[in-house]
Parts: structure tokens; sequence; C-alpha cells
């Protein structure tokens, strides 16, 4: 692994349906990498994206493995049409291993952080509530001055943080 603690994935869609074949694909073949991250102390991070946050906590709670976490990308969510992406936070903040500092805007898809619809204070101290300590992976997806933009995001969460 590289000496990295933490492995982050996206794995498609996660049915709601747990007797959906697709479902026991993934479901098994994530069990039996978390178990292995388990097994050297480390994790395997699901990141949000195309379900709902609860069900991504019921797929995680029957995985059942202490190595499966959750990279946290509240852009992702609000992409995928969950509004709530604080309340998301409540409901796996004992997953969250990783979050991307990313910003959503519904009409181009993408946004530098803090331009976009992401309540960032609102989620950031949910993510402290949270006892989450871990980086903010800042992720550009505008593909426009993408340096300046990172700046710009980076510069609005350090002006942020020390508030929290």
């Amino acid at each position: 692994m590289m000496g990295s603690s933490i492995v982050t994935t996206h794995p498609g869609r996660i049915p709601k349906d747990r007797e959906e074949k697709t479902y026991k694909i993934i479901r098994d073949s994530i069990s039996e990498i978390a178990r292995y991250a388990e097994d050297v102390n480390a994790y395997f991070a699901i990141e949000t994206g195309m379900e709902h946050p609860h069900v991504l906590k019921a797929f995680i709670e029957d995985v059942g493995s202490d190595g499966l976490g959750v990279n946290y990308d509240p852009a992702n969510l609000l992409r995928y049409g969950v509004e709530e992406v604080v309340k998301g936070v409540r409901e796996l903040g004992e997953w969250i291993v990783r979050t991307h500092a990313k910003d959503h805007n519904p009409e181009t898809g993408r946004a530098t952080v803090g331009e976009g619809l992401v309540p960032w204070e609102r989620y950031l101290k949910e993510l402290r509530n949270q006892g989450y300590s871990g980086w903010l992976a800042l992720e550009d997806e505008t593909g426009i001055d993408v340096i300046n933009s990172l700046k710009k995001g980076r510069n609005f969460l350090r002006s942020l943080i020390p508030q929290i």
C-alpha cells in the first residue's frame, strides 16, 4: 500500500435492494478488500456519490468490517440530488476517514470551493462534531484556470477553518 493507511474508491452506484445481484457482487468484493484493510490496520474508503447516505450506511453495516470507511465528497452528493450534505455527515460520521473539499454549481456541475452550494461552515462544523480531524483533500473540477481556482479554494478554507 505504499505506506498509506487509507485507499479510496468509487465503486459505482450501490443498489438500495440488498437482493439485487449487483449489490451482492459489490458487497462481496468490498467485504474481501475491507477485511484485508482491517488486517493491516488500514481503511478501504468508499467515496460518496450516486447513492443517498442512508443507503451507503446500510451497505457499510452489511459489510461489517472496521476496515471499511467513507471518503465523504459533499459536491458529489449535491450533484446526484442529495441536498442536505450536513445531515449525511451525521449519518456517516463514524465511518468518515477522508473528505474532499470540492464544490458544486448545478448550472455547470462544478465550482471553485466556496463559490458553489456546499454549506462550508455548517459542513466543517459537523465534521468536527463527528470527531473528524483528518485532511481536506482540495479538489477542483472547473477545468478553467485550475491552479488559481485551487488557490482560491485553499484561501477560502484557510479563512473559514479558524472560525470553526
